[in-house]
């Protein structure tokens, strides 16, 4: 086990071979394994490896992407995250909320109202971290989104994308 180390994040930029070796990694290592999208065009970088993540957070776009490379014969008139098969999925929707996927149950959550947005550069990112370190400590999910709306709130408040 790496020293101190209670979660592995990856981003989709990386290959999908150090992917595979990274989520065995984890599973050997039994740290929690979580994936955080960048683009709907990197989104094939995960499709073999949905189920091997215990975390996954992505957009709308992002994951109507990874369905399909996930599942080629998926019609995307329908946007169905069952056939994703995720442990645990966000699927944000900025000011809208995040649908927070796990099997088969889908559970939306609402934005809270924001003041005045200064920036939003940095702001899903900044969700993804606070949702992903509330599972991480295994929190009561609307305690990990919660957590995550509040970071990307602090990002949002502030020019550039650190608070």
């Amino acid at each position: 086990k790496v020293k101190g180390a209670d979660a592995l994040i990856v981003d989709a930029n990386i290959l999908p071979e150090s992917c595979e070796f990274l989520s065995r990694w984890c599973k050997q290592k039994k740290i929690f394994f979580a994936g955080v999208a960048v683009s709907t065009e990197k989104m094939k970088n995960f499709a073999g490896l949905v189920s091997d993540f215990d975390c996954l957070v992505m957009n709308k776009l992002e994951a109507r992407a990874l369905i399909k490379n996930y599942h080629k014969d998926h019609d995307d008139k329908y946007f169905d995250t069952n056939v994703l098969n995720l442990q645990c999925g966000a699927i944000t929707e900025g000011a809208k909320g995040v649908t927070i996927i796990e099997g088969s149950k889908a559970t939306s959550f609402q934005a809270p109202r924001s003041l005045a947005v200064v920036d939003s550069h940095g702001a899903g990112d900044a969700f993804a971290a606070g949702f992903i370190s509330g599972r991480v400590q295994a929190l009561p999910l609307d305690q990990a989104v919660s957590m995550a709306f509040k970071w990307a709130q602090k990002t949002l408040q502030h020019w550039g994308s650190q608070p």
